[in-house]
């Protein structure tokens, strides 16, 4: 019996109790992986001039921790930046967004210019996104926000890591784009 399992309130189940189904999407457990913190957000609104289109400009923190091993992320295209129209994550499209980032401090390259992240290091990515309302935006007038909805990376064994479940935690504030 070499599960710790708990129940939904956290109390522990008893030996040759553990027996039951679950269903899920498909999870993965990697030795090697990065651990994805978001350690701030900032947000801002900039209103249309007679020159100058609306846009929503958010920056984004992001802590990354290589686990049990180096990780590596791709100096460009790692960041996937998505907007939301009105709290809408069926909406969700890269249309019009864009997504930058800049190599963080303290870390090295690969042959390729891609970013390594030695194992048990952890650096500070600051990933920028923006959209505007210059006609890119086909959506009716709107409440928007911007998320990182997926990074990309990979290590010695695999080939194209994907985390994608920041879409609902890795968000901005919103505001209304006329």
């Amino acid at each position: 019996d070499s599960m710790i399992v708990e129940n939904s309130v956290g109390t522990g189940i008893v030996a040759g109790k553990k027996t039951g189904t679950a269903t899920s999407y498909t999870a993965y457990l990697y030795q090697v992986a990065p651990v994805f913190t978001l350690s701030g957000t900032s947000t801002v609104k900039t209103a249309s001039t007679d020159t100058a289109a609306s846009t929503l400009d958010a920056t984004f923190t992001v802590q990354v921790k290589a686990v049990g091993g180096d990780v590596t992320i791709a100096k460009n295209d790692a960041f996937i930046g998505k907007r939301i129209r009105n709290n809408d994550t069926t909406t969700a499209t890269t249309d019009a967004v864009s997504t930058t980032y800049d190599k963080p401090s303290g870390i090295t390259e690969d042959v390729d210019g891609n970013y390594v992240i030695s194992q048990d290091t952890t650096v500070t990515f600051t990933v920028k996104t923006r959209i505007a309302t210059n006609g890119t935006i086909t959506a009716a007038p709107d409440y928007y926000d911007l998320r990182i909805s997926e990074v990309d990376w990979t290590t010695a064994d695999i080939d194209n890591g994907v985390t994608t479940y920041t879409l609902s935690d890795f968000k901005s504030d919103k505001a209304y784009l006329p």
